[in-house]
Formats: C-alpha cells, sequence, structure tokens
C-alpha cells in the first residue's frame, strides 16, 4: 500500500515537471486528443486562431451559389425574403447572424450588393429576378484586426461600410490590450486591402480581469458595454464623410470637448481632420445626412428607455443633444448616477431636444429617408429589440416605423409601421427604382420591398 501511495505521489511530482516543458506539453496534448477528440474540438473553438475562424466562415460559402427568395405578407403587401445560411457570428446575443449592406455601382443598375458580416466577410450578392447570387470577395481583414472576439458571437466587429464610388470604408471597435476605440480603414473597392483612413487621437483605457475562461472587460470609470460603440458612416458634406462615436458607457466621455467618443464628427479625405458636428451622444446607431437639403438626421440609443431621433439642420453649428445630464430614460438599475442625473428636460438644461422619443425603447436602428421636399422629411427608422420581448411589453420592436417631419413647424407625426418581427440592423433605400433593402439579424435574413411608397400607405 505504500508502495503505491508512493508511486502515485512520484507520478505527479513528473507530471507537474513534465507539464511545465512546452515540448512535453504539447506530447500529452496530442495524446489526450488521441483518446478524447472532443477535448479538441472545444479547445480549437475557444482558442482558435482569427485567421483561420475567418477562412473557415468564409470558406463555407463557397458551396452556396444563390438563395431563392420567399415572400412574406404584412397587410397584403408583399415583401421577398432571402435567408442567408447561419454561418457568421451574430454580434448581439439575439441574433444569429449581423452585417451590413451597401450598393456597388456598376454602369447604370444598383442591383448589385455588398454584404459586410460584422466579423469581416464580404460577400458581393447580384440579384436577378427572385433569386440572389453571392460571390465571395477575399480582403486582408485578417492581416489588420487580430484578436479573436471580432470572430466570434461577441459585441465586438465591424459596425458599419459605407461604398462611396470606387472607395469602400469600414468601422470597426479596435480591441487592444489596454486600450478600445473605433478605427475608420479605407480601401478600393476591387482590391478589398484596407489600410487605416482615420484613427483617433484618444482611445478608452480598460483593465481585464479572468474568471476561469472568461474574461471581462472594465474601465476606472466602472462601466463598459462595446455596444454602445456607435460607428455608422454616410458621406457627408463636399469630401468628406459622417461617423458616429459612441461613448461605451463612459458617461462622461459625451460632454468631454477633449474626447471624440459621444460625439458625431465630419472627417475630412483630404487631411483626415475632423470637426465636431454634435456632442452629447450615447450610442448614435441610425444616420442619415442629406446633400440637397444639408441636414442630418440620427437615431439614438437610450438606456431603460429613452431612445431618440434627432434632427440637425445646421451643420456650421456644434448641437449638443444633452446625454448624460439629459434623458428621458432611466439608468438601468434606477439608480442615480454622478455626472448623469438624466434631467427630463433638454430645453431646460441647455440641449437639443430630441424631435422623437420613446418612453419604452424599441431598440433603434438605422434611418433612411424616401423623400424630402419645402417642409416635410419622410423617413423610415428600423428597430430591434430582444426576441423574447414582446410588443404587448414594448411597441416597435423588430419593425420598420414610417414618420412624416415637418421642419418648419417642428412636428413629427408617426404615420404607420410594420412588425417583421426581426432585428433589422441596416437599410439601403433606392430612390430611382423606390425600392428598400434590410438585412435582419435575428434569423439572418435580407429583405426586399418593391415600390415603398405605395407599400406605405
Amino acid at each position: 500500500m505504500k508502495i503505491k501511495k508512493l508511486l502515485i505521489i512520484t507520478s505527479i511530482f513528473f507530471l507537474v515537471i513534465i507539464l511545465n516543458d512546452d515540448f512535453f506539453k504539447s506530447v500529452v496534448k496530442s495524446m489526450i486528443y488521441r483518446v478524447y477528440p472532443g477535448i479538441q474540438e472545444v479547445t480549437k473553438s475557444y482558442k482558435i486562431r482569427y485567421e483561420n475562424l475567418a477562412r473557415q466562415i468564409t470558406s463555407s460559402f463557397n458551396n452556396l451559389d444563390y438563395v431563392d427568395s420567399d415572400t412574406i405578407y404584412l397587410n397584403d403587401k408583399a415583401i421577398y425574403s432571402y435567408k442567408f445560411p447561419s454561418i457568421f457570428p451574430g454580434k448581439h446575443d439575439g441574433s444569429v447572424s449581423s452585417g451590413y449592406i451597401d450598393f456597388i455601382k456598376k454602369g447604370q443598375t444598383k442591383s448589385q450588393l455588398l454584404y459586410v458580416s460584422g466579423s469581416g466577410v464580404f460577400l458581393e450578392i447580384n440579384k436577378l429576378e427572385n433569386r440572389i447570387y453571392f460571390k465571395t470577395l477575399n480582403s486582408n481583414i485578417t492581416d489588420i484586426v487580430k484578436y479573436d472576439e471580432f470572430y466570434l458571437p461577441s459585441d465586438k466587429g465591424i459596425k458599419d461600410i459605407l461604398i462611396d464610388e470606387d472607395d469602400i470604408y469600414i468601422s470597426i471597435n479596435m480591441l487592444f490590450k489596454d486600450s478600445i476605440n473605433n478605427i475608420i480603414y479605407h480601401s478600393k473597392l476591387d482590391t478589398l486591402n484596407f489600410t487605416k483612413f482615420f484613427v483617433p487621437n484618444d482611445f478608452i483605457k480598460i483593465k481585464r480581469s479572468k474568471e476561469g475562461l472568461s474574461e471581462s472587460i472594465y474601465t476606472d470609470y466602472g462601466e463598459f458595454n462595446s455596444h454602445q460603440s456607435g460607428g455608422r458612416l454616410v458621406k457627408g458634406r463636399n469630401d468628406s464623410i459622417i461617423v458616429t462615436f459612441g461613448e461605451y458607457r463612459v458617461r462622461d466621455l459625451a460632454q468631454d470637448p477633449k474626447s471624440i467618443n459621444g460625439k458625431i464628427v465630419s472627417i475630412s479625405k483630404k487631411d483626415k481632420k475632423y470637426r465636431v458636428l454634435s456632442t452629447g451622444h450615447r450610442n448614435p446607431q441610425g444616420l442619415y445626412y442629406s446633400k440637397n437639403h444639408d441636414f442630418i438626421l440620427s437615431s439614438e440609443h437610450g438606456p431603460s428607455g429613452g431612445d431618440e431621433i434627432n434632427f440637425q439642420n445646421n451643420l456650421d453649428s456644434l448641437y449638443n443633444f444633452g446625454w448624460p445630464i439629459s434623458s428621458y430614460g432611466l439608468h438601468y438599475d434606477d439608480q442615480l448616477k454622478d455626472g448623469a442625473p438624466l434631467y427630463k428636460s433638454h430645453k431646460d438644461y441647455g440641449f437639443q431636444e430630441p424631435i422623437f422619443y420613446f418612453l419604452k425603447s424599441p431598440g433603434v436602428s438605422e434611418i433612411v429617408v424616401i423623400n424630402t421636399d419645402k417642409e416635410n422629411i419622410d423617413f423610415i427608422l428600423s428597430t430591434m429589440g430582444w426576441p423574447e420581448i414582446s410588443d404587448e411589453e414594448r411597441k416597435y420592436l423588430r419593425s420598420i416605423l414610417f414618420f412624416r417631419f415637418n421642419y418648419k413647424s417642428n412636428e413629427i407625426k408617426l404615420i404607420n409601421n410594420f412588425s417583421l418581427n426581426e432585428r433589422i440592423r441596416d437599410m439601403k433605400y433606392i430612390d430611382e427604382s423606390d425600392e428598400l433593402y434590410l438585412f435582419g439579424e435575428t434569423t439572418g435574413t435580407l429583405f426586399h420591398i418593391k415600390n415603398l411608397t405605395e407599400f406605405l400607405k
């Protein structure tokens, strides 16, 4: 019995020595994997390198040539849907596949779309009749993004894309060892060889803590959330692009003039210098700029309640929309926070009032304008929201909402709403043909509405 105990103790002693040697570690792992191959798969799924995972996702599409449409009806009006395979990591707990769309202009047609997943997979989509064809496109995304969460289900990834003639811009949460912020990258559309276009001067300092295999990120501020990062991109005045920067739940940054976070900014394509157009933002998720009328419409995630639609009709003046001093929402824990009183008025405290707000948040997303005249702006707002929450608990979830805003009288009216039961992450409108494309991330589905003006009646 004593000899047996001695052998066990001796074996453990040598095992400890062996496992501290890299060579013997690899030998032992190899032996374990051969006996228990399931362990290897679990290890790979957690530790897999970003390059291999990205290539694996992209190659999964090589055997898929096309998807036929299904037709759904809302109030006897047709919407065509194209369900993507569920191979892209969702970037929200309520999503299967997250992604963004924009039009590729070739010749006189806009029927060609570019889809980019939140994890950086690029697909060219050609629509013919009621069928869409896929073509995977190579990019250098794995050379520039080198942290695992980008390629996995997480709150970090690509936040929007913008195609401007032959150029493409993407905004990305760039996570480093001790900091994070959004970086804008640029490439020619025919190469997808991205280089840095705009890097903020200030990054949010983070700290990490580990518990088992999971790692959490926090800040000295006490709170942190990568969902609150903004990242929308649109073409702006002259030779510029307009970008939203969220405050990552470090609320003080929204009113800090030294920080780019909690702001909407215009960035010159020529010299890369930026100008702040508006401040006091929490997480601006939808963004539209009218070249003909020189105004901005934006949507804003509130905390618990308080989602906003904001209007800025003078881009030469700095607007302040009040966060975190004023908001029609409440903190998630309904407790008072230093520096974030959430007063129930913007105007009384010197801030710009939203043109519309929701007491119960539907999870506002993208905004597209479909018509502007001398008095009115007709626009659509998409919404997201958790799949487990019903419309009875909170109205207008997972829908598209049709508004008319009279910018002369400052009156706004919700004319109609259509529930798709889908988190609509992105939308693009073709005014020449009156068509709307939407991407829903709940199931990873591309929606297409023809004759939108008639559909909205």
